[in-house]
């Protein structure tokens, strides 16, 4: 019995599942989870984050005033510069948000819902990276960059900050933090969550950020200074201003082929082809022949366990491949949704093969078929 369906049902088993695994894996599952990471790339630092609006410019004094307004819940100032750190001995170009705004973080992209990895090290110079900066440079929990004589130690990894395009985060505290605030007159922007988008949007037509407006001692003469005043206000900032759900709304989005699909196409092609295999005569006449169907639940057993087996290997070297030729980090809800999805697909046809089969052969005959063995010569 294992010889013969060794030598006549396996090889056609094994090509059939590496086929349409192959078909799978490459038309739907590839498609879907590249598109799943290029989305949550675009969309995610919008989605999960309670950012409303970035402004631009206020000063401390002019921040607290905008966090006393009745429709708006928190405030999230920060310091933005474009300079460079050493990692391993390497000058990086790199974009740094400082903030001191802690309370507030978890508001901002670097919400606990974009969060990869975290150290429970207590680290003196904390800083906070993207999952595209760690993969570019290949840092870790707890590596080192070194920004002027001053080490930081790499505390948590977040999805890719795709508004500061691989900004990293460093938290401003102690001696930092006041050199910071005493040497920059203004913030660089602000992050507002609200409460109200309309009443926001009156408000922020007519906003002025304080910290554009100059000191009157930098200038010579009253009538430089009054010039100066009137342009700054005179002009508008909402061109400035950033709308998170403007952004959200214009992003475009990737669609893939739904792998639901893909699955169930693959699920009864497989059932189909067992049925044509079955009628194709060899299964039938070897069971026929010898006037039993003892056996036939083993001979269908092999098959169900032999082609399970390798799909569940493909799906598996599949679903690593279409990780990593994603290119950036794909949520592990999507990586295990289709998962999931394999897994069941490739059960249900296990199953539905083995009740499949049982029926057929309940229509073979003792004398409908005559079959030769294995050996060549005429069945007993």
């Amino acid at each position: 019995m294992f010889r013969y369906w060794l030598t006549h049902r396996a090889p056609i088993s094994a090509g059939l599942a590496a086929v349409l695994m192959a078909v799978l894996m490459l038309g739907f599952v590839v498609p879907h989870i590249g598109a799943a990471a290029e989305n949550r790339q675009k969309t995610g630092i919008y989605t999960d984050s309670a950012i409303d609006y970035d402004i631009p410019q206020p000063t401390a004094a002019q921040l607290e005033d905008i966090e006393a307004l009745p429709f708006v819940d928190a405030v999230f100032g920060y310091y933005y510069t474009q300079t460079t750190v050493t990692v391993r001995d390497t000058t990086v170009p790199v974009r740094i948000l400082f903030s001191a705004h802690m309370d507030t973080l978890t508001h901002t992209m670097y919400s606990p819902a974009r969060l990869i990895r975290a150290s429970t090290a207590d680290f003196d110079n904390p800083v906070y990276i993207d999952e595209a900066f760690a993969r570019q440079h290949d840092l870790q929990l707890g590596d080192c960059l070194w920004l002027r004589d001053i080490a930081f130690q790499v505390a948590r990894i977040y999805e890719t900050n795709s508004y500061y395009t691989s900004a990293i985060f460093m938290p401003l505290t102690g001696a930092q933090k006041e050199l910071v605030e005493n040497t920059a007159d203004a913030y660089s922007g602000a992050f507002l969550m609200v409460n109200d988008a309309a009443a926001a949007e009156a408000w922020l037509a007519g906003y002025k950020p304080l910290g554009r407006l100059k000191d009157r001692a930098l200038f010579a003469t009253e009538a430089a200074y009054q010039l100066h005043y009137e342009q700054w206000a005179q002009s508008s900032y909402t061109n400035e201003i950033t709308s998170f759900a403007a952004r959200l709304q214009a992003a475009s989005v990737r669609t893939a082929p739904p792998v639901g699909l893909g699955a169930a196409i693959v699920g009864l092609v497989m059932l189909c082809c067992s049925t044509l295999l079955f009628f194709a005569g060899q299964e039938k006449a070897y069971f026929a022949a010898r006037k039993t169907k003892r056996g036939h639940l083993w001979f269908y057993g092999w098959t169900a366990l032999a082609e399970a087996g390798l799909m569940a290997l493909l799906a598996g070297a599949g679903l690593w491949y279409a990780v990593v030729c994603a290119g950036s980090y794909c949520p592990p809800a999507v990586i295990a949704e289709t998962a999931m999805i394999l897994a069941v697909m490739i059960l249900c046809t296990a199953v539905a093969g083995l009740l499949l089969h049982a029926l057929l052969l309940c229509t073979v005959k003792e004398d409908d078929v005559v079959c030769r063995d294995t050996d060549g010569g005429m069945c007993e």
